[in-house]
C-alpha cells in the first residue's frame, strides 16, 4: 500500500474505533491523529473536517455490518422469519467478540451515533438515516417473503419491520447498559413470535 493510502487508512481505522468505543463528541481530531500515529496536516491533507470523516467512517462501517451481519443473516437459503431472528443471533456473535477482545460491548455502531449529531448539520443525520432504513428495507423485505409463503397473515410490513428494527436497536441499549450480549438472544428467540402477532392484530 502507498504511504498516502497508508496514512488516510489509519486516520480511518483509529477515528471508526475511537467513535465506536467512546462517542463522536469525546474523541477530537488531535486524539485521533495520537491513535494514528499522524500528524494533524496529515488529517487536514486528506479530510476537510471531522464530519467529513465521519461520514468516511459510516461508510465503513455499513460494509463491514453488510458483511459480517447482513449478508448472512439475509441470505436466500433462510426461511423468512428466520433470517430475522439470525440477524440478532450475528448482532449477539458480533457484541460477544467486542466484549472477549474489549471487555465492553458497544453494540450497534448506527444508533449509537444518532444521538450525537443533533446539530452536527444534516449530512452525519441523514447518514445514519439512510443506513438504518438500509437494515429496515432488509426487514420489511423479509416480511413480505413471510406473508408470500403464508408462514404470516398480510400485514403493514414497513410498519412491522419499525417495530422489529426498534426493538433490535433497544437489544443493542441493553446489551450496552449490561454489558452482556444475551438481549439479543432473547430477540431472536422472539421475533418470529412477534412478527406472528403484529400480524394477526
Amino acid at each position: 500500500m502507498a504511504k498516502g493510502a497508508d496514512t488516510r487508512r489509519r486516520i480511518l481505522d483509529s477515528a471508526r474505533d475511537l467513535f465506536h468505543a467512546r462517542s463522536y463528541h469525546d474523541v477530537g481530531v488531535q486524539q485521533i491523529c495520537l491513535q494514528a500515529g499522524v500528524q494533524k496536516g496529515s488529517f487536514y491533507y486528506f479530510f476537510a473536517s471531522k464530519q467529513g470523516l465521519a461520514l468516511e467512517v459510516l461508510d465503513g462501517m455499513w460494509l463491514e455490518e453488510e458483511r459480517q451481519v447482513l449478508a448472512v443473516a439475509y441470505a436466500a437459503g433462510l426461511a423468512p422469519l428466520a433470517r430475522i431472528a439470525r440477524h440478532a443471533e450475528l448482532r449477539h456473535d458480533v457484541s460477544a467478540a467486542e466484549r472477549a477482545a474489549g471487555g465492553r460491548v458497544l453494540g450497534c455502531p448506527f444508533s449509537s451515533l444518532v444521538g450525537e449529531v443533533t446539530g452536527e448539520g444534516d449530512a452525519l443525520r441523514e447518514g445514519l438515516a439512510g443506513m438504518l432504513a438500509r437494515i429496515h428495507g432488509r426487514i420489511d423485505a423479509a416480511l413480505r417473503d413471510a406473508v408470500a409463503a403464508g408462514d404470516v397473515r398480510a400485514c403493514d410490513t414497513p410498519a412491522a419491520a419499525d417495530m422489529l428494527l426498534a426493538q433490535l436497536e433497544g437489544a443493542s441499549v441493553l446489551a450496552v447498559a449490561r454489558n452482556d450480549p444475551a438481549p439479543y438472544l432473547a430477540l431472536a428467540a422472539a421475533a418470529p413470535l412477534v412478527a406472528q402477532a403484529y400480524a394477526s392484530r
